[in-house]
């Protein structure tokens, strides 16, 4: 009997083949009953959100929120924060600043006292007075110079630069004083001298405004410091005409200084104009006046006046203690006033660092409050949801 072929197989055998239904080695293959799957082949992964389980995604719920809740009131303390530490060295450099004021005042009354010596020909009964007000000086240099040591990270460049300044003019005191009474150097020099000090201690006070957005107090720091120069340059015009005086002589480098310093106090009165408010402008209006003010602007006019068309003026020289005490009281008045303002500018950065540190606790209270409500919130929602959850489960 001869074997059948393929092509005459039972008629009514099941097909078979990898690519039929029957198949069992396809991808459309059928799982035996018996047959159990490889770990991993159908299950889903774990991080899938569907395959959470119940408690877990509650959890979520909770903990999502509570997280974007907990930084977002970190940025906002945070920032609070940061601006209590800036008003905190803002209020440090007021208090600097009023230091470097009556520095600045000292300074003046050393460099008019001294040009005064100097005219008089640097005499030895002369030195017990200078040496009076070199202590005046020194005292004022005690209180600043710690402040400005206590200055640090944190701080603008600038500012510390200017802080720096300061120290520098107050290192040149010694060899300016020893010029002055041992060297040969006439007024004038010594005065520009002095003046060149003494803008440093000016530059300081102008670099306070940056510190800060606040424009009322920014107005405040400009204010204090036009007037400042306003002050100087009346005491610049002391010194050059008080020594005038005692040499019976006013020359046309007087006359050229004397006439510069009068327009920069003109400058700086339109700055202090432009900056001060209704009161701080009536404050000194009304301080800054009197019949020795008058007297001595009086005596200066004429002065500068007679200089216009001459080389020299002749002065009398008895005038002189006269032309210093009238000029003194004018300043005098201008430094109670910049005493003022000092004290207002201390009290507005006292108040921004109060305000901030305010702010600092108000915010963070106010996100811890709002965390809390969240949270009980979310907790609440999520309670809700257990009780139906069960029922389905059950």
């Amino acid at each position: 009997m001869s074997q059948s072929s393929p092509a005459h197989a039972h008629p009514h055998a099941a097909p078979t083949g990898p690519d039929l239904p029957g198949s069992r080695t396809g991808p459309f293959a059928a799982v035996h009953p018996g047959h159990r799957a490889r770990p991993g082949l159908l299950a889903r992964p774990r991080l899938v959100l569907e395959n959470w389980r119940v408690s877990w995604r509650l959890i979520a719920l909770i903990a999502v929120p509570t997280a974007m809740g907990l930084a977002f009131a970190g940025i906002q303390v945070s920032m609070a924060d940061r601006n209590a530490q800036t008003m905190g060295r803002v209020e440090r450099l007021a208090v600097l600043s009023q230091q470097i004021t009556g520095l600045g005042q000292a300074m003046e009354d050393e460099r008019d006292e001294t040009a005064g010596f100097i005219a008089r020909g640097r005499p030895t009964t002369g030195k017990p007075m200078l040496a009076r007000q070199y202590a005046v000086t020194n005292r004022w240099a005690a209180r600043v110079r710690p402040l400005i040591h206590q200055l640090g990270p944190g701080f603008l460049a600038q500012t510390l630069a200017n802080a720096g300044a300061v120290l520098t003019s107050i290192n040149e005191l010694p060899a300016l004083r020893q010029d002055a009474v041992q060297g040969i150097s006439p007024g004038l020099t010594t005065i520009d001298a002095y003046t060149a000090a003494l803008a440093n201690l000016f530059s300081f006070n102008d670099g306070i405004a940056q510190q800060t957005g606040n424009a009322a107090f920014a107005n405040d720091v400009r204010t204090l410091s036009a007037l400042s120069q306003i002050k100087d340059q009346a005491s610049q015009q002391r010194a050059i005409l008080y020594t005038a005086f005692v040499v019976g002589q006013y020359t046309s480098a007087d006359q050229t200084e004397v006439v510069a310093a009068q327009a920069q106090q003109a400058t700086q009165l339109q700055a202090f104009d432009a900056s001060a408010t209704a009161q701080q402008s009536q404050l000194l209006s009304r301080v800054v006046a009197g019949p020795m003010m008058d007297q001595a602007e009086e005596l200066e006019q004429s002065t500068v006046a007679d200089a216009s068309n001459r080389t020299t003026v002749t002065l009398f020289p008895g005038t002189s203690h006269a032309w210093y005490a009238e000029m003194s009281y004018t300043i005098g008045r201008m430094r109670l006033v910049e005493q003022d303002l000092a004290g207002q500018v201390l009290q507005s950065a006292q108040a921004l660092h109060s305000n901030a540190e305010r702010t600092v606790l108000e915010t963070g209270a106010a996100a811890l409050l709002a965390l809390l409500l969240v949270l009980l919130l979310t907790v609440l929602i999520a309670r809700s949801m257990l009780g139906p959850l069960r029922r389905l489960k059950e």
